[in-house]
């Protein structure tokens, strides 16, 4: 026995930490931390069909895109860190592919339970691609178990990729994915690898 303490404080202690373990293996399940297979049961199947509100009040339906532009659909919110580290290379991507093709889209879909928070989130970060508010539902229909999630709907209007968590090399991915030239997208001088 530790020198001290009762056995209610062991026991308390032993519970603490139990408790702990718990907590923290849930809150990385949640926010999409631990590795998964393809995180969708979609793949090659026609996703389903919403339409939500931007963050400056447009109405955008998945319709405006099926069959016309490859979708990265992107569930996310303000509150997870691992979403806010996903961001700035969603960022990234689009800004240094949209000149080279407009075939292709980037949805951010918020699941944030207030608007205004992934309002703020996104005008913060400066976000160039629609973000979506009022997602929950949308998340719910996708089974969308923990984020951030991104799926790849191709221009046939099926999904073709699903991931839960973030993904390091998500520019050179969503360049593959869209058909663009994989160099531009490798980190370090004019576009080659660093080491």
């Amino acid at each position: 026995m530790l020198v001290g303490f009762t056995s209610k404080g062991v026991c308390a202690l032993a519970i603490f930490i139990g408790f702990s373990l718990w907590i923290n293996f849930e809150a990385k399940r949640l926010e999409g931390g631990l590795p998964s297979e393809s995180g969708t049961a979609l793949i090659g199947k026609e996703p389903p069909i919403f339409t939500l509100t931007t963050t400056d009040g447009h109405r955008v339906s998945l319709t405006d895109y099926l069959h016309r532009k490859n979708v990265a659909l992107v569930f996310w919110a303000s509150w997870c860190g691992p979403c806010r580290m996903e961001m700035p290379l969603l960022k990234s991507f689009y800004q240094k592919a949209r000149p080279m093709r407009d075939d292709f889209e980037i949805l951010a879909v918020s699941t944030d339970e207030f608007a205004d928070a992934a309002t703020g989130a996104a005008n913060g970060m400066h976000l160039p691609f629609p973000v979506l508010v009022g997602g929950e539902k949308v998340a719910e229909a996708y089974g969308v178990a923990a984020i951030p999630q991104m799926l790849i709907i191709d221009k046939s209007g099926k999904v073709t990729f699903g991931q839960r968590g973030v993904n390091i090399g998500l520019k050179v991915f969503l360049a593959q994915s869209f058909g663009l030239d994989t160099k531009p997208f490798l980190d370090g001088p004019n576009g080659a690898a660093s080491r």
